[in-house]
């Protein structure tokens, strides 16, 4: 619990940092964002420059959205080996059975700020991580919890799998005033995922979906929400690592 309100608090300050050192290494020959795109046109992520382009829906589409199913109580059985819930206490599994790592519910009138909702979303296999979706006050995140080590990492948003299976990004946004401040990370995919590198973004719209194209091609689709008598938007992109 107290590892997700952090996250939310290191979100704020995450981007006052990279306000402060990603940008120095941006060159000021590079070529102008596209039109009506805030987004800047390339960012670094540890030592990878990402360039972002805009692209159209047609090309965003033509990848398949991964599909996940947010109940719970369709999640469990399919996973119930090694994955139990008793009252307010989520139990997973670890080291084929050797350990249990759990996370509780917490709801009190005189305590709001700790207040605390896990919701058991699925093992990916992939990664070797189980992925519980984390309600906090005021802010959302997930936590991967190791199916062998069951060393346990808070995120931002799901971990979404490179091809290679040896990195995954993970993308969330927080709300600031007009703004949405938008984090991307990306981790090696260990027992504890490491933390290759971070880039929050302000921006008016926030990370929808994002899926891997390729090894080095990263789609997003951004969602904006509407102002009065107006639709939501949406406007996608292509993040390619060099």
């Amino acid at each position: 619990m107290k590892g997700c309100y952090l996250f939310f608090i290191a979100l704020a300050s995450l981007y006052i940092f990279s306000c402060s050192t990603h940008e120095k290494k941006q060159s000021v020959n590079d070529p102008a964002v596209p039109e009506n795109v805030a987004f800047p046109d390339t960012f670094y992520l540890g030592d990878r420059v990402v360039n972002v382009t805009r692209i159209d829906s047609v090309l965003f589409g033509q990848i398949p959205n991964e599909q996940y199913d947010t109940s719970e109580a369709r999640n469990l059985p399919r996973d119930s080996a090694t994955v139990k819930r008793n009252g307010d206490t989520l139990v997973m599994g670890f080291n084929s059975g050797a350990g249990f790592v759990s996370l509780v519910n917490y709801d009190s009138d005189t305590d709001e700020f700790n207040f605390a909702a896990y919701t058991y979303l699925y093992h990916d296999k992939a990664i070797g991580q189980y992925v519980i979706h984390g309600t906090l006050f005021e802010h959302e995140c997930h936590v991967l919890i190791d199916d062998i080590t069951g060393d346990t990492t808070y995120i931002g948003g799901l971990p979404i799998v490179n091809p290679d299976k040896k990195t995954f990004i993970s993308c969330s946004h927080g709300v600031d005033g007009d703004g949405i401040l938008c984090l991307f990370e990306w981790y090696e995919n260990t027992h504890k995922p490491r933390l290759i590198g971070s880039k929050m973004i302000y921006e008016t719209w926030s990370p929808e979906s994002t899926k891997w194209a390729s090894q080095t091609t990263l789609l997003g689709k951004g969602w904006t929400p509407g102002k009065a008598n107006e639709g939501d938007k949406n406007t996608y992109y292509q993040f390619t690592f060099n």
